[in-house]
């Protein structure tokens, strides 16, 4: 599993944004044939869970303790180094953190809503779990801690669910008009 997460962060940006642009489709077309059926709240938590544990594997689960303690709370400080310095690897760890949490957002806009539950609540969740992991790298010495990485994860949460949302309703409008 380290050699796909590996694999995935030296995959080009551009493949991996415009994955996650087919990613936000292909949830909107679910979500768009599947909306009314029972069993979709079901087979999305699933989905979600998955998406949870695939957000956790790389920043927590996979990484020995003792490696590193370090925070950062200098918010935007990725984008500041790679203007100063022009370093693309900056880029691609901003990239990353918020490819990371995207699929959140995705696999959320598939829930069919009811009136309890508001996509704030979701954001407060993407928000809440970037800091825990953030919160638990740093106690357990298993990497940088960083504000950065929790602005760019709730961001990628935020636009996954933006994205999908968006395509689901241009589904929805041309699916009216037939």
């Amino acid at each position: 599993m380290g050699d796909i997460i590996r694999t995935i962060y030296c995959t080009d940006k551009t493949i991996v944004l415009l994955s996650l642009v087919v990613l936000s489709i292909l949830c909107s077309v679910y979500k768009f044939l599947y909306q009314s059926k029972k069993q979709n709240n079901f087979i999305v938590g699933i989905a979600f869970v998955l998406c949870v544990v695939i957000a956790l594997y790389p920043s927590v689960l996979i990484r020995a303790g003792g490696e590193t303690r370090e925070l950062v709370l200098e918010p935007f400080r990725s984008l500041k180094l790679y203007f100063d310095t022009g370093y693309e690897e900056w880029i691609r760890v901003i990239v990353m953190n918020i490819a990371m949490f995207y699929p959140l957002g995705c696999v959320y806009a598939c829930f069919n809503k009811n009136k309890k539950t508001k996509p704030w609540m979701f954001f407060v969740f993407a928000f809440l779990f970037s800091f825990v992991i953030e919160t638990v790298q740093y106690a357990f010495s298993l990497g940088v801690s960083e504000t950065d990485d929790v602005i760019n994860n709730t961001l990628g949460a935020l636009l996954g669910y933006l994205i999908t949302y968006l395509f689901y309703k241009l589904l929805n409008k041309s699916g009216e008009k037939q």
